[in-house]
């Protein structure tokens, strides 16, 4: 019978952990047999498993540098350096021969920093570094086949001429200042920069970017130098030069990192879906387009919202924000304060189906928009609840609240959760 079902449990495998494929080894003799035949994904430290008859089975490990020998269908290896151990030693199987040829990803420790030439096989598409790593790279350092490279928070080379024209994927850590002239391969659409950068784009990002993130450092002009493909866009906390006019209408995400707290005025392509502002942002949200959907405002927001666009679906405010919301436009259909919100909702837009109120929030809640589903109320709310709207699925209160909720008031198929958080 198992040789008739094997092909069948096998597939079911798949979707099983690791554990479920060790409980079904074991119901049998027979079973038993599929323990060398399952593949197990979960990362395993090697000097734990390496005795087991199915070691060549795990997909995924860790290991150290007294380690020689990884399993034969591993796609993952993480590689951890004790901090014992010689930082200048690269494990024994860290070859071009030695590591399969089936591994895809490769993660280096934090105290790994030593060269990789001629250490990564052909076939491994993602490289991620870490943390201490800043040892010059070349373009003979990775494989054709890689996809994603993520450089480590110290990393600080010239990357020029090094990176393949495979990679999609670029990440610079934190540390990293250097020109980027020919150092982006037109491969890349994915482009984030850490904390210190701060050197010129002009016509050095490629026109294949889709997602390009600055961090709280750059501080250069960006009129002009951003190209037309980029749909994501994310702007770096201490920019003080204007960014007005600069985003091209192609940007259909706008985010402002957490310390940015300038005028946007005239800073919105007008094609936006999205727009994020910082935990600082505090500032009057000026001709936001009608294009946008969804809008998310940081800690500090506390301005008017009497003039917010028709086309908004989502909109989420920070804890600081407390001001009169009788004007908000009816297509908001997901609306959620932060903790300090406590003003009256009697107008909230008629679409409204998801409403999650903040910590403070002690106002009356009698006149709900007929089309609500969902509500949460935070700590402070004491009023008593007996006008729900019909329509509403699910309430969560917090477990403090002390008044007897009158049912035949309300909704007898609503899902009540209390929550003590």
């Amino acid at each position: 019978m198992l040789q008739l079902c094997a092909d069948i449990i096998l597939q079911i495998g798949k979707d099983l952990e690791d554990y479920e494929k060790i409980r079904l080894s074991l119901t049998s003799r027979s079973a038993g047999r599929l323990r060398q035949i399952f593949l197990y994904s979960k990362r395993m430290w090697i000097p734990q498993i390496i005795n087991l008859p199915y070691y060549d089975n795990f997909l995924s490990v860790w290991c150290s540098n007294n380690i020689h020998e990884v399993p034969n269908n591993v796609k993952y290896i993480d590689y951890r350096q004790a901090h014992s151990a010689d930082k200048s030693m690269i494990p024994k199987f860290v070859t071009t021969n030695g590591i399969p040829k089936n591994v895809t990803a490769i993660f280096f420790d934090d105290h790994f920093d030593k060269s990789i030439e001629g250490y990564i096989p052909d076939g491994a598409e993602t490289i991620i570094f870490g943390r201490n790593f800043d040892t010059p790279v070349s373009i003979k350092c990775f494989p054709a086949s890689v996809k994603t490279i993520i450089f480590g928070k110290k990393f600080n080379q010239s990357t020029k001429g090094c990176i393949p024209s495979t990679v999609i994927s670029l990440y610079f850590g934190d540390d990293f200042n250097h020109p980027i002239e020919d150092s982006i391969p037109s491969s890349v659409k994915i482009l984030h920069f850490g904390l210190a950068f701060n050197q010129s784009i002009k016509n050095n990002i490629p026109h294949s970017v889709e997602e390009l993130v600055f961090a709280a450092c750059f501080d250069q002009p960006i009129k002009g130098h951003i190209p037309s493909s980029v749909t994501r866009l994310t702007v770096g906390s201490h920019y003080i030069n204007s960014i007005e006019n600069s985003v091209p209408d192609t940007v259909k995400e706008l985010l402002f990192n957490i310390q940015y707290d300038h005028s946007i005025r005239n800073c919105i392509p007008n094609s936006l879906t999205s727009l994020t502002l910082g935990n600082y942002f505090n500032r009057p949200l000026y001709d936001l387009p009608q294009t946008l959907i969804n809008l998310v405002c940081g800690y500090a927001f506390n301005k008017p919202v009497d003039n917010l666009p028709i086309s908004l679906l989502y909109v989420f405010f920070g804890d600081n924000f407390n001001q009169p919301v009788n004007k908000l436009p009816d297509s908001i259909i997901h609306l959620r304060f932060g903790h300090g919100f406590n003003q009256t909702i009697d107008q909230l837009p008629k679409s409204l189906t998801h409403l999650t109120l903040g910590e403070q929030f002690d106002q009356s809640i009698d006149n709900l928009p007929k089309s609500l589903t969902y509500l949460k109320l935070g700590e402070k709310f004491d009023h008593p609840i007996d006008n729900l709207p019909p329509s509403l699925k699910h309430l969560i209160l917090d477990g403090t609240y002390k008044h007897r909720i009158n049912r035949s008031a309300i909704n007898a198929k609503i899902e009540f959760t209390y929550s003590w958080v």
